[in-house]
C-alpha cells in the first residue's frame, strides 16, 4: 500500500530535501556575492586599465615603492639613500600617519618622491563595510592632499588587498591602483638585511 500526501514521514523528507536545496543555492549565491566584492576589483582594475601589478617586461627598470609611512625612523632613512643617488621611490603614505608627521610627508614630496594614498588607517578591506571601505580611501586621500598641497595619483590597497566600494572609490579620486610584483616582507620579525 504508497503513502498519502499526508504521510509524516514523506512530508519531513521533502521538507528536509528543499532545505539542502535552499541551503545550497544561498550557499551558492553568497560564495558569489563574496567573490565578487573581494574579486571583482582585479578583474575590473585590469580590463579597464586602471590597476597596474608590474611594468612593461621589455623595460629594465624597477619601480620602488615603500608603503605603511611616514615614519620617523625608517622614512628618513630610506630618504637619506636615496637622495644622494638621485633614486626616486613612490612613497604609500597612511593618512592618520600623514596627520601625525606632516613635515615627513611635505619631505618626501619636496624631495621629489611620487605620494600615494595607502588609505587612512591601513585596515585590510576584505574585512571592511562598503561605507568603512570609502572612508578609508576617501580620508587617506584627504590627509595626504591637505598636508602636500595635492592629491595622490597612485592607491595600494592596505595588504594588496581591496574590495569593490575600495576600489570604486579610488577610481572616483583619480587614482590607479598600484600592487607589487616582488614583495620584501622585511615587515616580518627575524629577517636579516641579507
Amino acid at each position: 500500500m504508497g503513502r498519502s500526501a499526508t504521510d509524516p514521514f514523506q512530508t519531513e523528507g521533502m521538507v528536509g530535501h528543499l532545505f539542502l536545496i535552499s541551503a545550497a543555492v544561498f550557499g551558492t549565491v553568497g560564495v558569489g556575492a563574496i567573490s565578487v566584492y573581494h574579486l571583482g576589483p582585479y578583474l575590473w582594475g585590469f580590463w579597464s586599465r586602471r590597476l597596474t601589478r608590474r611594468g612593461p617586461t621589455f623595460s629594465r627598470k624597477v619601480a620602488l615603492t615603500f608603503d605603511d609611512g611616514p615614519d620617523p625612523s625608517s622614512t628618513l632613512r630610506c630618504l637619506e639613500i636615496l637622495n644622494p643617488h638621485q633614486v626616486r621611490a613612490t612613497f604609500f603614505l597612511v593618512g592618520e600617519r600623514v596627520r601625525r608627521h606632516p613635515e615627513l610627508a611635505r619631505a618626501i614630496r619636496a624631495q621629489g618622491h611620487d605620494v600615494g594614498n595607502h588609505t587612512w588607517g591601513h585596515r585590510h578591506h576584505w574585512l571592511l563595510s562598503p561605507r568603512q571601505a570609502h572612508a578609508e580611501v576617501r580620508e587617506g586621500a584627504r590627509a595626504i592632499t591637505e598636508v602636500i598641497g595635492e592629491p595622490p595619483r597612485l592607491f595600494r590597497p592596505p595588504f594588496g588587498q581591496m574590495n569593490v566600494f575600495s576600489f570604486r572609490e579610488a577610481v572616483r579620486l583619480g587614482e590607479r591602483c598600484v600592487l607589487g610584483s616582488i614583495a620584501v616582507m622585511d615587515w616580518r620579525p627575524g629577517l636579516s638585511p641579507d
